[in-house]
């Protein structure tokens, strides 16, 4: 995230929108973690040469295709240009990394929370 310039904390105006609407109800928050938390299991790799690839570039190239895919987009007009042009200035790799984080972190806390129960349970008589 910018320090300077940039919307709210966000790149810019268009990258603070989407991820607004991303975490905006239960089902698109539910399915961008489930994004978060396979790209971070390797879900996405590279066929052809079976190598990793960074999560981050991974689940936002998904969100970039995800957003790109409407029908509304597949037609000329003024409105699917403008639409272009706005999803071309959100920054994708940010949003990733915003929730790739936050999975990062939920998933260590729950790991630590599963390993304290454990010790909990061994210790108790």
């Amino acid at each position: 995230m910018t320090s300077g310039g940039g919307y709210n904390g966000w790149h810019n105006y268009e990258t603070w929108l989407v991820n607004l609407w991303l975490s905006n109800d239960e089902g698109s928050y539910d399915h961008t973690r489930e994004m978060a938390r396979n790209a971070i299991a390797g879900v996405g790799r590279d066929e052809e040469y079976g190598k990793r690839i960074d999560p981050r570039i991974d689940m936002a190239d998904q969100l970039l295709e995800q957003h790109r895919d409407h029908p509304i987009l597949e037609t000329a007009s003024v409105l699917s240009d403008l639409l272009n042009s706005a999803l071309q200035e959100v920054n994708w790799y940010e949003i990733a990394d915003h929730w790739i984080t936050d999975m990062k972190t939920d998933m260590k806390a729950d790991y630590e929370y599963a390993l304290w129960q454990q010790q909990e349970k061994e210790t108790t008589p």
